[in-house]
């Protein structure tokens, strides 16, 4: 069955994104609302309003762009998902990331498909009994590479660290052994609540399977 809980939050986190971008587009307007009031008491204060007020209407629409970016982002990333449950009914199935300015390679060269984007993509994984399959992340999901639990030796948390600054993003690695498409360590950013409790879920189906 599909990861009803890990959808729950993943939807927490994309509600709690959209209402922090509508406060901070909601608190800028009426932070230069407030300018604009002051300005007009001033002799050139009128002048300065209409500044003023195109950069109020310019914030308010790179937010909304950005807002229906996300909302456009998310909408694509549900739908494959979605269409990966139908393909695999039972499995579990894990939104991922890759990102080539913060991560080192995870394929051999030359298995990856055609018109990847090297800078970085999305990953879904499903996983059942039979092991793991890396998905790209695109319209026609095309698979990567499947993994049997046998060539997975371990799956743990880890961390990405920025390109800039000191904080770090959630992530996980799945530690194989020799395969004709993937490297030692697949490490893949993890956007959900609990990365131990991915790891930990993976490992016991992992761990579950005969020798």
């Amino acid at each position: 069955m599909k990861d009803l809980h890990q959808e729950r939050r993943l939807n927490r986190v994309a509600r709690a994104t959209i209402i922090s971008m509508v406060l901070g587009t909601l608190s800028a307007v009426a932070f230069l609302a407030a300018i604009i009031l002051v300005v007009l008491r001033t002799p050139s204060g009128f002048a300065l309003a209409g500044v003023m007020f195109g950069i109020a209407l310019s914030v308010a629409f790179v937010s909304i762009l950005l807002f229906v970016v996300f909302r456009r982002v998310r909408s694509a990333r549900d739908a494959r998902l979605a269409e990966l449950g139908l393909r695999e009914p039972g499995a579990v199935v894990v939104h991922a990331e890759w990102n080539a300015a913060l991560q080192d390679p995870f394929v051999k060269e030359g298995a990856l498909p055609a018109k990847v984007d090297s800078r970085g993509y999305d990953v879904e994984i499903t996983a059942d009994d039979t092991g793991m399959r890396l998905w790209l992340g695109t319209s026609d999901l095309p698979l990567i590479g499947a993994l049997t639990w046998p060539q997975i030796t371990m799956v743990e948390p880890a961390e990405v660290h920025a390109a800039i600054g000191s904080h770090t993003v959630p992530a996980f690695a799945i530690h194989t052994t020799d395969t004709d498409t993937f490297l030692p360590v697949v490490e893949l950013i993890y956007r959900g609540e609990n990365i131990r409790e991915l790891c930990t879920q993976l490992n016991m189906m992992r761990i579950a399977q005969p020798n």
